[in-house]
Formats: C-alpha cells, structure tokens, sequence
C-alpha cells in the first residue's frame, strides 16, 4: 500500500521506506487511502532568521532539573550516537550523522540522561547553513527536547557567522514557524534532494 505520513513535530521525513518503521515506534501515523503518484511526502525548506532567535535557556535549565543534559557530542561517542540514530530512524540520517563528526568541534547535538540518549540534532552537514536531520525518542517527547536541540544548534550556527539558516526537507512547518519563526522557501521542493539514491526517488 502507498503511504502517506502526517508527522508529528520536530519530526521530518523523506523515504516511505522509513515509514513504517517510524509508525511502528509513534513518530508517524499512516493513512493509506492516497494513490502512488502521493508516495513522496512533499517537503519544504524553511529560512530562520539567527539575529532574532528566541531566548529557551528557561527551558534548557528545567531539562537540567530532570537530569536532561543537551550539550555537543564528542569525537569518541561518533559510534554510539550514529548507531543509536540508525536503529531508530533510517541509514540516510545515520549517514548525516556520522559526517558531522568529521569536524571540530562535532556538528552535532545530544540530549542525555543517565548516560542514556534521547535526542539529536545536526547542523552544517547536509549543506553549508543547513539544519538538520533532528529527532527525539518517542518514550521523551513533549518535554521541550527537540525545541532545545533546536535552539542550541541554531546558536552555534550563529556563532560561525551566519545571519540566517536553512532547515532543509521540512515536514512541520507550523512547528518551526512557531518555534524559530521559520519560513517556507518558495520552489524548495524537493530542493537539494531531487535525484537523491534511495529506495523512492525524488
């Protein structure tokens, strides 16, 4: 059957391969009442604007409070967190995630507890000013995880000098809108992805 997804955010999605794998672990739900020509999830890019980045540190204490650390991750976690990214989401973002660690200081943030991971975000790997692949375990969402991976990468993206950011492929609008105010780039569909290899091509 064909698949198409509604996402729940700060979730993204590109491959219907991935689908039900995701809707099996709660990120997604399925509705398989679309023909094949609606297999791609259309998605958009979305430009934030860095000098005027809302402030989440209240939200980044309160994590703290819970035992939730959300910091950089190191050279020597690079096996643990890509793994950790590939048995939950898909091999194209444990691809992204294991080239963030090819720079210093790592391109990628994790959220922690107890030595557990729960989140990530990456940034500048796709593409130069991209943000992104992110996403949280389904068992600690709604805690304001993602919205601080978010925030912490679009700080640091910030600090390198750029005025604005890319969030590439988005599902979510309305949550970036609401979080980072981000706007949809018109004609950015499927932007830098088209001819991508994958199992469903875009």
């Amino acid at each position: 059957m064909d698949l198409v997804v509604d996402l729940h955010p700060p979730y993204q999605m590109l491959h219907t391969d991935s689908a039900e794998k995701w809707n099996s672990i709660g990120l997604i739900k399925i509705s398989y009442n679309f023909p094949p020509t609606q297999r791609i999830i259309p998605m958009q890019d979305m430009l934030v604007k860095l000098y005027e980045l809302p402030d989440y540190s209240s939200i980044e204490n309160g994590l703290k409070d819970q035992g939730i650390i959300i910091r950089p991750a190191l050279s020597a976690e690079k096996s643990i967190v890509v793994d950790w990214i590939r048995q939950r989401f898909d091999d194209g973002w444990a691809s992204e995630g294991e080239v963030c660690f090819s720079f210093e200081p790592v391109r990628c943030f994790i959220a922690l507890k107890d030595r557990e991971i729960l989140g990530f975000a990456c940034y500048d790997v796709a593409y130069r000013n991209f943000f992104g692949p992110t996403a949280v375990d389904p068992h600690h969402r709604n805690q304001g995880i993602g919205k601080v991976l978010l925030w912490k990468s679009l700080l640091a993206m910030r600090s390198q000098g750029y005025a604005y950011a890319i969030i590439g492929g988005v599902g979510p609008a309305e949550y970036y809108t609401r979080v980072v105010g981000a706007e949809l780039i018109k004609g950015s569909n499927p932007g830098i992805y088209r001819g991508i290899l994958s199992h469903v091509p875009v």
